[in-house]
């Protein structure tokens, strides 16, 4: 009834090949399954969502048999969370975040051709699991439990036709609400659901997760992020304030709340928590905003002070080059300007951002050809400059 299944990842000397006997399992039920298949994978599971597996989910919904998958992201709840715009702007993790996009829409694609036979759920849990009608189970075991091998890369899954486990699954999977005083799972459903776009979703349980553990920082500093797409800034000020009163070092609140504060208007309390941020840890964003907001004060000394800092922490970051040439024109560098404006120019050409590369070259234009003592009319770069990525 019982069967080890072992799958070997990446080596040294591999070529990047893996062993995935469970994904032959996996293409094996697809093949196989004469009802329902039950799916339940994490995103950043080895066996992706590719062509060829998704071929064969079609081909197995057109055969008009069930497809039930769950879905989830697991998420490290000590990563540094910034506002969408500041990631976009800075394009935070854009290859992450494009590759849980193309899988969304590789997963909607088959919602919308065969929403009679095909389910999806966002879970909140680390499980890893499939369900072939009640033939057998492909069940994913937790990594710690092969930490220990000589193998470091090694997976263990468990295959088993044990009818018991095979309902167990299944009723874990139809279950169709999270445990209550799973904090864990609240939280790795509500970043699930922000990434893919469900922000009531999302919202709701960031509630759940600031219920359950009221001194939850990470939790505040989420609902923040998702408030404020949602066009509620006084809502997300309020939550990145109470995250701060929670975690006076809590430098994601920090730079998030200057960041509101001076889209509001309201400059100086957005240098003052860049400046909170720099204490805890100098970095290359909130140096950037502190000069954005220095500049915007009519103080562009100051600004290109920041923005050399953060070009020294981050001197690939197109966005800081070219508001540091900005700056510099203002100061009447017109030499410094045409350097940094070239070098944005060259980044956001790598980055794909083409009409911002473009502006950048018009105002390398603009300074050579105006008399030295001229001003200059800048043209403005398109502040979201979001990979193309992540525009498909």
């Amino acid at each position: 009834q019982y069967e080890l299944v072992f799958d070997l990842t990446d080596q040294p000397g591999s070529n990047g090949q893996t062993v995935s006997k469970s994904r032959a399992i996996l293409e094996e039920a697809l093949s196989q399954t004469q009802e329902r298949l039950i799916l339940v994978w994490q995103w950043s599971a080895q066996s992706g969502l590719d062509d060829t597996l998704m071929q064969k989910l079609q081909t197995l919904l057109s055969q008009k048999r069930q497809l039930d998958v769950g879905w989830c992201h697991i998420a490290d709840r000590n990563e540094v969370r910034f506002l969408s715009s500041i990631n976009q702007q800075w394009a935070i993790d854009p290859i992450q975040r494009g590759a849980i996009q193309e899988t969304l829409h590789k997963l909607l694609q088959l919602k919308r051709n065969y929403p009679e036979y095909f389910h999806f759920k966002i879970l909140g849990t680390r499980e890893n699991f499939l369900v072939s009608d009640q033939s057998f189970a492909l069940l994913g075991v937790d990594g710690v439990l092969t930490t220990a091998t000589v193998l470091s890369n090694l997976e263990m899954k468990l295959r088993t036709t044990d009818p018991e486990v095979i309902q167990k699954l299944t009723e874990s999977f139809d279950r169709s609400t999270l445990d209550p005083q799973d904090v864990t799972a609240h939280w790795n459903r509500a970043v699930t659901r922000y990434s893919l776009g469900d922000k009531a979703g999302a919202i709701a349980d960031f509630d759940s997760l600031i219920a359950l553990t009221p001194q939850d920082t990470a939790a505040y500093n989420g609902r923040a992020l998702v408030r404020y797409d949602q066009g509620n800034k006084s809502g997300a000020l309020a939550d990145l304030s109470e995250a701060i009163t929670l975690d006076s070092r809590h430098l994601a609140s920090y730079c998030n709340r200057g960041f509101i504060r001076a889209e509001m208007g309201d400059h100086y309390g957005a240098i003052a928590d860049y400046s909170l941020a720099i204490q805890i840890q100098p970095n290359a964003i909130a140096y950037f905003y502190r000069g954005m907001a220095c500049q915007k004060l009519g103080n562009p000394q100051a600004a290109v002070a920041d923005y050399s800092e953060a070009i020294a922490l981050a001197p690939n970051t197109a966005i800081v080059h070219y508001y540091r040439g900005i700056a510099y024109q203002r100061l009447g560098n017109r030499g410094g300007a045409i350097a940094d404006l070239e070098i944005a120019a060259q980044l956001f050409t790598k980055r794909g951002s083409k009409a911002n590369a473009q502006k950048a070259l018009s105002n390398i234009a603009k300074l050579r050809q105006a008399p030295t003592s001229a001003p200059v009319r800048t043209a403005a770069i398109n502040h979201s400059m979001v990979p193309e990525a992540l525009k498909r």
